[in-house]
């Protein structure tokens, strides 16, 4: 049971860092893009891009968050109680309690929501960008 806890928290872990990075990269892409056109576009437009990174920004939160929670449930003993050593994965931890707690899915959750909406709000804008141009 070791080995199947430790690799779904491995998982889950790198997929809340997978989309964390692809968050913090659409961001900076798209202030990348603005500073390059940004004089040709008009205000109208520019407000979906400024929409995108509020999201993006809350996904980006959420997901730390996740990832932070993610590593205090580590640090809990068989009762739930914070220990100093913090225990291994499978070693005083159910398992379903690491990567399923409810505080770590629900900014999981949260983080994709954002992150899938700031998409969204981004495919947005580059459809306005490009009728506008």
């Amino acid at each position: 049971m070791k080995d199947r806890s430790s690799k779904a928290l491995d998982f889950a872990h790198d997929t809340l860092k997978q989309i964390l990075g692809l968050s913090t990269a659409l961001v900076g892409g798209s202030v990348v893009f603005l500073a390059d056109f940004a004089s040709t576009l008009p205000n109208s437009t520019k407000v979906w891009l400024f929409e995108a990174w509020v999201v993006l920004g809350f996904s980006i939160l959420f997901g730390v968050m996740a990832i932070m929670t993610m590593t205090s449930q580590l640090t809990r003993d068989k009762n739930g109680r914070a220990s100093r050593g913090g225990p291994v994965v499978g070693e005083g931890v159910p398992a379903r309690a690491i990567p399923t707690h409810e505080k770590v899915l629900l900014r999981a959750r949260l983080q994709v929501l954002l992150f899938l909406t700031g998409i969204v709000l981004l495919a947005i804008f580059a459809w306005y960008a490009v009728v506008d141009f």
